[in-house]
C-alpha cells in the first residue's frame, strides 16, 4: 500500500513538472481518497491541490474539490492545507495569475481570504506582490475586505495592509516594481500612501531611478518610435485592464494605427509573396515595441504613484530653520531612510526631483541627519543635471551655498572629497581627473568668496581637500598621460617617416625628362596634397605630444593645458592617418588604371584602404570625444573672460554674436 502511494505521488510530480495537466487529472479522477490528495508530493510540502493552480486553468482544481465537495470539512481541510512556507492554495493561486481559481477557492472557502503565510501575508497581499492586479481588484471587491477608518474613508481591512516585518502592501508592489497594481491600491485605499511604512513608499520608489529614465538614455530612431507607441489608456480604464495577456493587443493596436491601409505589405501577405519576410520583420517590430512600450507605461504610471506619494508626504512640511535658543536643527534625528529627496539626489532620480520640489518648493532647503542640503548631496554623488537645476533658483541658492554642514564642509568641501565617487563617467585616469576639476570649477564659481577659503572642522579649506583626496588619482592620470603621449608620438612619427618617403617614391616612377609619368592626372595632384597634408598633421602630432612630455603636470594643467594639446595632437595624428590613406588609395588607382577594372574593384581598394581609418576612429573615437566635451566648457569660460573686456561690440563681432543694443558713442 505504501508503494503505491509512493507510485502515485512520484507520478502526479512527473506530471505536474511535465505540465501535463490532463494526466495530472486522470491521477486525480482514479484517486477517491482525501488522505491522498493531502499527502505532500514536494519538499517544500506541496500537495496536489497546491500545485493544481499551476495550470492556470481551472479544471485541475475543480476535479479535485469535486472528490471532497460534499463534504464541508473535508473541502476546508483540503483547501486550508499549508505548504513548507504557510501558503494556502489561494496563495498560490493568486501568486500564478490563477484568475479563475481564485474565484473558485474564495467561493468555496471564504476564510483563505484572512489566512496568512509565514511571512504575515495574506493571499491579496502576495497577490500584489506579484502584480496580479486583477485578482487583487477581485479580492478587495469581496466582502468585508473593506472597512471605513477614524477619517470616515474607505481603506483596505488592517489584515492586508502590511506583514510581521512592517512591510505594507503598497511597498511590495512598488518594490516589484507594479506600479499598475500600486496605482489601483492606491485608488482603492489613498491611505496607504500615508502609512507608516518601514522605509518610506517614497524613498523606495526614489531608489528606482531606471524607470523614471526610460525617455531619456535612448537614440533618435528609439526616441521616435516611443513617442509613436500607444500611451496609458486613460487612469480607471487602463490600470484595470493592465496585465501581461493585454501588451501584446495594445502594441498591436497601436503599430495598426501607424500603418496605412492596405498597404502594399499587406496586400503582399495577403496573396503570399514575401510573407515569410513580413512576418519576420513583423516579429522583430513587436519584439522592440513591446520592451519600449513596457517602459514607457512603467514611466507614466511610476509617474502617477510617485504624485500621489509625494502630495501625502508630510515629511517636505517641516520647518528646518534653527531654533533662537537651541544649536541644532529640529530634525537632527531624523532616520536616514526617511529623505525620499536626498535619496532621489543619490540615485539621480531627476524627475522624481523635479516632482518633488514642484510640489514642495520649499524643500529646496530641506536639510538631512548630516546637516547637508539638496547641493551638498547633488555635488558629493556628482549629479550635474539635479546640480544645475537647483542652481537655477536663485533665491534659494543665495542660502544653499552658504550653508556648512555638521563637519563645517561647505558644498565645495564636499565636490573636493571623492568619499562617494563612483569613477565619473569617462574612462581613462586623466578623463576622470578632468572631470573632477571641472566639477570644482563649477561649484566654485557658485559660491561666494569668503566660501571658498572657508576652512572645516579639521582646518582644511576645500582647495587642501582637493589635493589630499586626488592625489593617488592624480598619480595615475600623470602616468596615464606620460605612457599615452609616447605611443601616440611614435605612431605619428613612424607616419611622417612613411608619407616623406612616399613623397620621393612617385606613384608610376619618371619619364626620361624626370618628370612624373602620372604628373598631368588629377590622382597624381591628389596624391601630393594628401602626402604633404599627412606630412604636415604627423609632424605637428609629434610637436604637440612632446610638449606634453615635457609640460609641468601638475593638478591645474589637467583642467586647461594638458587637455587642450592632448585633444589637439589626437585629432593631428588621426588626420594624418587618414590622409595617408588617401594618399595610398590614389596610387593604387593610379598603378592599376580603373578605368580598365570592373566597378567592384574601386569598391574593394577603398574598404580596404579605410578599413585601419575605421578601426583607428571606432577605437580612439571614445577617447577623443572625451576631451572635445571640455571645450565646450572651455569656450564658455573664454566668453565669460572677452565679455569683460571694454569692447563689448568688438567681442561680439569676433565671435558672430548680434549687436549690443546699448552702443557706446565714439
Amino acid at each position: 500500500m505504501e508503494g503505491a502511494s509512493s507510485r502515485l505521488t512520484k507520478d502526479l510530480y512527473d506530471a505536474v513538472l511535465r505540465q501535463d495537466w490532463e494526466t495530472m487529472k486522470k491521477l486525480i479522477s482514479e484517486t477517491k481518497n482525501v488522505s491522498k490528495i493531502l499527502e505532500p508530493i514536494s519538499i517544500h510540502q506541496d500537495n496536489i491541490i497546491h500545485l493544481a493552480v499551476h495550470s492556470k486553468k481551472v479544471e485541475p482544481l475543480q476535479q479535485i474539490l469535486n472528490i471532497v465537495d460534499s463534504d464541508d470539512e473535508q473541502r476546508h481541510c483540503v483547501t486550508s492545507k499549508l505548504n513548507a512556507y504557510g501558503n494556502t492554495v489561494l496563495h498560490e493561486a493568486a501568486i500564478c495569475r490563477n484568475y479563475e481559481a481564485v474565484k473558485l477557492l474564495v467561493e468555496k472557502n471564504k476564510e483563505l481570504l484572512d489566512m496568512k503565510n509565514e511571512s504575515g501575508e495574506t493571499p491579496l497581499f502576495r497577490a500584489a506582490a506579484y502584480g496580479n492586479t486583477k485578482i487583487v481588484k477581485y479580492l478587495i471587491s469581496r466582502q468585508g475586505q473593506r472597512v471605513l477608518s477614524f477619517k470616515h474613508k474607505v481603506q483596505l481591512k488592517g489584515i492586508h495592509r502590511s506583514n510581521k516585518d512592517g512591510g505594507s502592501i503598497l511597498r511590495a508592489a512598488i518594490q516589484g516594481k507594479h506600479f499598475g497594481t500600486a496605482l489601483e491600491l492606491l485608488k482603492l485605499d489613498e491611505e496607504l500612501a500615508g502609512l507608516d511604512d518601514k522605509n518610506g513608499h517614497l524613498e523606495l520608489l526614489a531608489k528606482i531611478p531606471s524607470v523614471f529614465k526610460s525617455r531619456h538614455q535612448m537614440g533618435i530612431w528609439k526616441w521616435l518610435f516611443y513617442h509613436c507607441l500607444p500611451a496609458v489608456r486613460g487612469h480607471d480604464d487602463s490600470i484595470e485592464k493592465i496585465k501581461e495577456e493585454d501588451e501584446d493587443s495594445d502594441i498591436e493596436i497601436g503599430l495598426q494605427r501607424n500603418r496605412p491601409a492596405g498597404s502594399d505589405q499587406e496586400k503582399e501577405v495577403e496573396n503570399g509573396r514575401s510573407g515569410l519576410v513580413y512576418k519576420g520583420m513583423n516579429i522583430i517590430r513587436l519584439s522592440v515595441a513591446k520592451k519600449l512600450w513596457k517602459e514607457k507605461r512603467d514611466y507614466e504610471l511610476a509617474t502617477k504613484v510617485a504624485k500621489i506619494l509625494i502630495k501625502h508626504d508630510k515629511s517636505f512640511n517641516q520647518n528646518y530653520m534653527k531654533s533662537v535658543n537651541e544649536d541644532r536643527l529640529p530634525d537632527e534625528t531624523k532616520e536616514p531612510g526617511k529623505y525620499p529627496l536626498f535619496t532621489a539626489v543619490i540615485n539621480g532620480n531627476v524627475e522624481l526631483v523635479k516632482l518633488i520640489l514642484e510640489e514642495y518648493p520649499q524643500a529646496h532647503e530641506q536639510i538631512n541627519h548630516e546637516k547637508q542640503n539638496i547641493l551638498h548631496v547633488a555635488a558629493m554623488y556628482r549629479e550635474k543635471e539635479i546640480f544645475d537645476l537647483v542652481k537655477s533658483k536663485e533665491v534659494p541658492m543665495v542660502r544653499l551655498a552658504r550653508q556648512t554642514d555638521e563637519n563645517g564642509n561647505t558644498v565645495l568641501h564636499s565636490v573636493a572629497d571623492t568619499e562617494h565617487y563612483n569613477g565619473g563617467s569617462h574612462s581613462g585616469p586623466a578623463y576622470q581627473l578632468l572631470e573632477e576639476l571641472e566639477w570644482f570649477k563649477r561649484v566654485e564659481d557658485i559660491m561666494p568668496s569668503y566660501y571658498t577659503m572657508l576652512p572645516n572642522n579639521n582646518n582644511m579649506t576645500a582647495r587642501e581637500v582637493l589635493e589630499e583626496k586626488h592625489k593617488s588619482q592624480l598619480q595615475e592620470a600623470q602616468q596615464w598621460i606620460k605612457e599615452t603621449s609616447q605611443s601616440c608620438s611614435t605612431v605619428a612619427v613612424l607616419v611622417s617617416t612613411l608619407v616623406f618617403a612616399a613623397a620621393f617614391t612617385v606613384p608610376g616612377g619618371n619619364g626620361n625628362n624626370g618628370r612624373p609619368i602620372f604628373i598631368n592626372s588629377p590622382l597624381f595632384l591628389f596624391f601630393t596634397i594628401s602626402d604633404i597634408i599627412s606630412l604636415s598633421f604627423s609632424l605637428t602630432a609629434v610637436v604637440m605630444f612632446l610638449a606634453i612630455l615635457t609640460s609641468p603636470l601638475d593638478l591645474d594643467n589637467f583642467l586647461d593645458e594638458v587637455p587642450r594639446k592632448l585633444t589637439l595632437g589626437f585629432a593631428l595624428l588621426f588626420m594624418s592617418v587618414a590622409t595617408t590613406m588617401l594618399a595610398f588609395a590614389s596610387t593604387i588607382f593610379l598603378v592599376i588604371r580603373l578605368d580598365e577594372r570592373p566597378r567592384w574593384t574601386t569598391t574593394l581598394i577603398c574598404c580596404a584602404s579605410f578599413f585601419p581609418v575605421g578601426v583607428l576612429a571606432l577605437t580612439h573615437f571614445p577617447l577623443f570625444a572625451s576631451f572635445i566635451k571640455p571645450l565646450k566648457y572651455f569656450y564658455k569660460l573664454f566668453i565669460d573672460w572677452m565679455a569683460r573686456r571694454r569692447d563689448r561690440n568688438l567681442v561680439a563681432r569676433f565671435l558672430r554674436f548680434p549687436q549690443s543694443k546699448d552702443k557706446v558713442d565714439t
